[in-house]
């Protein structure tokens, strides 16, 4: 029998008309296998159908700056200016959700 097991994560939640994507991690074992990506590809569905998010226009959250590519090939846009959390550089990234895909 297979175990099941959790390999991958995020959190979302509405702020004012972003819904704010946060902690979105895969284990390292698994990473380089498309995780991420389905991750947030079931993500934008969920923002797409869910009337909790039907007032947030861009789906928003802050990247890492060297995963910055990882988020753009997901369809994500680098805005502003790069900062600092924690001793590491970051940069925050958009993009829109299409409500009109119900």
């Amino acid at each position: 029998e297979r175990a099941h097991k959790v390999v991958g994560t995020l959190r979302v939640y509405t702020a004012g008309e972003n819904a704010k994507i946060g902690r979105v991690a895969v284990s390292p074992e698994y990473q380089g296998q498309g995780l991420g990506k389905r991750l947030l590809e079931h993500l934008e569905k969920h923002l797409q159908q869910d009337a909790a998010f039907k007032q947030c226009k861009e789906a928003k959250l802050g990247s890492q700056y060297d995963k910055r590519v990882f988020y753009e090939k997901c369809g994500f846009v680098a805005r502003g200016d790069i900062y600092d959390e924690l001793g590491c550089p970051h940069i925050w990234m958009y993009k829109p959700i299409n409500h009109t895909m119900i």
